[in-house]
């Protein structure tokens, strides 16, 4: 047990450093995981038993290890409240440029069928016929049939949230 406590923080602190440089040059889960796995040092791989797990292993490790960093980065900065929704006849001129003007609205309505994260470029079709893309780099795989979700500005930007995900994205509109 005490190995595996040992692994889960060595990987945690290189999970840390390499998620700030996916951001920069996005990799998939195993270039990402064989990245943290070269960073720690060959003696303490053995030693902490990382030289026995299979790469789909040590995806898994790395995805759980991610889990814990998100999870523990939401307890001590949680997200502000959600803000305040305007009906629909209430609802701002567009932005130009897809920027979000002053007076932009929030906009509430749910993913067009089938929901599985979101990974690079994910693109989101809602069921109000708004097309959406992420405009930032963020990996979180969660499955939902037709989630509610709620775009809203932040900033110069828009963020979405999704029903049964602690965080959120940045979101271009497409359409």
């Amino acid at each position: 047990m005490r190995r595996l406590a040992l692994t889960a923080v060595m990987c945690g602190a290189l999970v840390a450093s390499a998620s700030q440089l996916r951001a920069q040059d996005p990799l998939t889960d195993a270039q990402m995981a064989q990245n943290v796995y070269e960073l720690i040092p060959a003696a303490t791989r053995q030693a902490i038993g990382l030289v026995k797990l299979s790469s789909q292993e040590r995806i898994a490790l790395f995805d759980w290890v991610s889990g814990l960093i998100v999870r523990a980065q939401n307890e001590r900065c949680p997200s502000p409240p959600a803000p305040v929704v305007l009906p629909a006849e209430c609802s701002a001129p567009a932005a130009p440029a897809g920027m979000p003007s002053a007076t932009a609205a929030v906009i509430e309505a749910r993913i067009d069928g089938e929901f599985s994260g979101w990974e690079g470029e994910t693109i989101f079709r809602l069921d109000n016929g708004q097309i959406w893309q992420q405009a930032a780099y963020a990996y979180r795989y969660h499955y939902a049939y037709r989630p509610k979700v709620l775009i809203y500005p932040s900033g110069r930007t828009y963020k979405m949230r999704v029903d049964g995900i602690n965080a959120e994205i940045t979101v271009v509109r497409l359409k």
